[in-house]
């Protein structure tokens, strides 16, 4: 989802998420990586025909 800055694709019944993560992360990055890529599966999951969300 390009407005949490992260490459997320689907298909054949896989989603794939991409990202460039820091070569050293404290706690806090850790934290924000984990809010990101929860947010962007959220609006990628709005986005899903109702027939493929169950």
């Amino acid at each position: 989802m390009q407005e949490e800055r992260l490459l997320l694709r689907s298909g054949h019944g896989r989603v794939v998420c991409a990202m460039a993560l820091p070569l050293i992360a404290t706690q806090v990055d850790v934290d924000e990586i984990v809010d990101r890529i929860a947010r962007a599966v959220g609006r990628f999951e709005e986005r899903l025909p109702a027939c493929m969300s169950t």
